[in-house]
């Protein structure tokens, strides 16, 4: 409420709404009103449920809570698998395969600086997964890559050591990928 005596603030005490199962249309109310979110509808835990942040239009920041609504049983509905696919936004899978050079004694031991090149990829941000699929099949790995276009990772997959010797070889993919530790609450 604005008045006498009242000061906006967005750095004191974060107060929470109650907003259980209605965390969506009161996000949208809230924003057509002139609010400003500052944090979408976040996954918080099983125990805390989910929150939004925003500013009111005198400046105060608040937040929205709402728990997680439990599971149902029964297959899981087009509506919530529309509403997922939906939500998230398409990246990059790549598999690996043997390249021209993969039999060359001499570069087995760029299989380790492939490893040591994924975990550093996967350090920075860029990689999101990764899996070696050892036992002789015809892919070798597979992963999963945060970036803007399949060149950009094409281009970063070029400069693995395996694959700029040609013990690796490589294709990519645009992928729509759930973390099952992320979506399973909206199941």
């Amino acid at each position: 409420m604005e008045g006498d005596g009242y000061s906006p603030s967005s750095d004191g005490p974060l107060v929470y709404l109650d907003a259980t199962g209605k965390l969506d249309r009161l996000s949208a109310e809230l924003q057509a009103l002139g609010g400003e979110i500052i944090l979408p509808r976040t996954y918080v835990s099983e125990e805390g449920g989910e929150i939004v942040l925003f500013r009111d239009t005198e400046g105060n920041r608040l937040g929205l809570h709402s728990p997680l609504q439990r599971p149902v049983t029964g297959p899981v509905s087009d509506q919530t698998m529309q509403g997922l696919l939906a939500g998230q936004k398409p990246g990059f899978a790549f598999v690996l395969t043997r390249g021209p050079r993969f039999e060359d004694p001499e570069l087995a031991n760029l299989q380790w600086e492939h490893a040591r090149n994924m975990f550093n990829l996967m350090r920075e941000g860029k990689l999101t997964h990764v899996s070696a699929l050892p036992g002789g099949a015809s892919i070798l790995g597979f992963g999963l890559m945060l970036a803007d276009s399949r060149e950009e990772v094409a281009e970063i997959l070029a400069e693995d050591p395996g694959v700029a010797a040609g013990r690796l070889a490589f294709e990519v993919m645009t992928a729509v990928s759930f973390d099952a530790d992320k979506t399973r609450h909206k199941l």
